[in-house]
């Protein structure tokens, strides 16, 4: 599994102007991510030391403890987490991290929907910029949902050199529905670098392993997207990350292409 996702994401490094926002569906073959490495001995032990390792270089104190919070709830290896949610863009360390009630984690969301430009964000919301007290709101429904012992929705912030500058959210699990609906956000300044390609493959990988090994409640069969047909560089990845096209449909911010990720 490690070395497919590792692969899937080298591949999704798309030029030109990287999608800013989306909303994600997609289909890729069955089985496309699965599969574990399973190491003994010295080499377990390196692998742990490795993680470890990159915990602590990746991950500040409140995000790291936030991570292992998750791997608890969800019956999932820490270890194999730590080592899902790092990634690299050319020589820059990156990651994925829960999200947490601090600063930085809320300034990333005010960043994006509060103060980006609205030209930016055209292709969420048109371009409409979120009151502050909104987002805030927002952002603490997001850390509460992540504190409850049966997760209803997962919300991860993508760093980059320490630094937080886009969100990942995932959800619902509590429904009983079989699928799950997906959406992303970067701050502008780091669009164009292939960041969010690598994140959505590295939050699919996520999910192959969550329904694979973690509770038996989290059996959704696939995930949803959505995007405006004119957001390019958001169709790209989207299909790149194995989502398939269906339907056209009409929502309160205009037509958009539904996707569909099928596991």
């Amino acid at each position: 599994m490690r070395r497919f996702c590792i692969a899937v994401a080298l591949s999704l490094i798309i030029s030109g102007n990287a999608i800013v926002f989306g909303e994600i569906p997609s289909t890729t073959e069955s089985g496309a991510f699965d599969g574990t490495t399973t190491l003994s001995g010295d080499a377990s032990k390196h692998e742990q030391f490795e993680n470890s390792l990159n915990a602590n270089l990746l991950f500040a104190e409140q995000e790291n403890a936030a991570l292992l919070s998750l791997s608890n709830k969800l019956g999932l290896s820490y270890g194999r987490l730590v080592s899902i949610f790092s990634f690299n863009i050319s020589d820059k360390r990156c990651s994925l991290v829960p999200i947490c009630d601090c600063k930085e984690h809320l300034n990333c969301f005010l960043n994006i929907f509060s103060y980006s430009d609205p030209n930016y964000i055209q292709h969420y919301r048109n371009g409409e910029l979120m009151p502050e007290s909104y987002v805030e709101q927002w952002f603490h429904e997001s850390v509460k949902k992540m504190s409850q012992d049966h997760l209803q929705g997962i919300t991860l912030l993508i760093k980059i050199e320490g630094k937080v500058i886009g969100r990942i959210g995932i959800g619902p699990f509590n429904d009983g529905k079989r699928d799950l609906e997906i959406g992303y956000a970067l701050q502008q300044s780091y669009s164009g670098q292939g960041i969010m390609s690598k994140a959505v493959a590295q939050a699919i990988c996520f999910l192959h392993y969550l329904r694979s090994e973690g509770d038996t409640s989290y059996n959704f069969e696939k995930l949803r997207a959505t995007a405006k047909k004119e957001n390019i560089a958001s169709n790209k990845i989207l299909m790149a990350c194995g989502f398939m096209k269906s339907n056209d449909i009409n929502t309160s911010y205009g037509p958009r292409q539904e996707y569909f990720y099928y596991f």
